[in-house]
Order: structure tokens, then sequence, then C-alpha cells
């Protein structure tokens, strides 16, 4: 599985052609300690704005001895995070919801902002207390270094539990979460979290007025 590392560097030196550029772009990958050069596996000059030179290097798949190509497609992981953080700030700037809303419905007078119904009932009361601004903050009280692990990766299970397809995806691993107990008391302490991102995702796709896709494009 790939992780993403993506170079660009924008120049503000005389880049005279495409030729040049990519000329450039070799001695940098030179310059690189050798350990580095094997992270890089797409590269790409920019001068004033337009893409001059952008290039693959290493393989894309090693065993069949096929190159990387300049526009292949890469794991990007948690280098979405950012992306939704951005896209909640905007929609909070847009008067949609605010940071101290609570994320889930469960029951709460006047409601969350996510409908989602616990499978198979509430695991933790304090499910109820989580708010947009802890998920941003990763203190939604779930903490993957517990012997729990990291819940967004339980697809089988997940799946077999609620008897539907595998991978469930999106709805019914929410459903499945908030069946669980929380490691933490929301608000309390920061523990690294892919599901308060996961939540901010599905959040991000229901107010946004398009899918989150298309939002954050």
């Amino acid at each position: 599985m790939w992780a993403c590392h993506l170079s660009v560097v924008e120049w503000s030196t005389d880049v005279r052609s495409t030729s040049h550029a990519c000329t450039v772009s070799s001695l940098f990958l030179l310059s690189l300690p050798v350990h580095a050069r094997s992270d890089l596996p797409m590269q790409g000059i920019m001068k004033d704005g337009d893409i001059v030179c952008e290039r693959g290097y290493g393989w894309k798949d090693r065993l069949k001895r096929t190159s990387m190509p300049p526009d292949g497609l890469m794991r990007i992981a948690s280098v979405t995070k950012p992306v939704t953080a951005a896209a909640i700030h905007k929609l909070v700037a847009a008067g949609k919801f605010g940071l101290t809303d609570k994320v889930f419905s469960l029951g709460l007078a006047g409601g969350g902002l996510l409908d989602h119904t616990p499978f198979p009932s509430l695991g933790d009361q304090r499910l109820k207390d989580v708010t947009v601004q802890h998920c941003l903050d990763h203190k939604g009280g779930w903490d993957r270094s517990t012997s729990v692990g990291d819940i967004t990766y339980k697809e089988t299970t997940i799946a077999t539990a609620m008897k539907v397809a595998n991978p469930p995806g999106l709805s019914n691993t929410m459903r499945w979460i908030l069946g669980q107990p929380l490691q933490l008391t929301p608000g309390s302490k920061y523990a690294y979290s892919n599901v308060g991102f996961v939540v901010l995702g599905l959040i991000v796709d229901k107010y946004a007025g398009k899918d989150y896709m298309a939002f954050v494009h």
C-alpha cells in the first residue's frame, strides 16, 4: 500500500524549457539522501503557476516492473484530515452549524448533526457530549493506543456483526462505532483519532449540499 510523497517545487529562477526543468528535477532527486529517494514516487516543477515538468520515479508495481507514471493515483491517507477540517470551517463560516454543536442526535433535545442509530444499542452515554470541536481537536473520546485499537479498521468485524456486505460502508461503520464504549471522556484528553474525522466527513457530506468529494474538489 503506497503512501503519498508528492514533491512540488516552485522556482523563482529562470526555468528555460521543459527539458531544462526535468534536468533540474533529476538534480534535485540526486541531492536527496538515498533513503529519501525511494519515498518520492512523483515530482512536479511549477513555473509561474504552470507545471513545466512532472515525472514519476520508481515502480508502480515492482514485481511486474511497471514504472510509476507522473499521474499515478496515490493513497493519501491522513492528508485528508486538514482538507476535511478546512471543509468543516467553511461550513461553520456559512452558518450551517457551530463548532460547539453536538455531533450525534441520540435522542438529545434539539438533536445533533448526525442521525445514525447505534448498533445494536448505544455503547456509551458520553457519546451524547461529543462536539464538532472535539472531533477537530482529536478529543472525541476515542483512543486507538489502547487495547481496543483503531476501530475504523474493523470492517470485517463490523460487516459480520451487522450481517451486511464487506466493506460495510461509512454509515454502517458509524452505527457500529456508536455501539462501542469510549476510552476517554470527550474533551478531556488529546488522542489521535481517525474516528473523529470519519464523523466530520459524514457531517460535510450531509451539510455541504453536495457529496464530500464534490465539495472539497
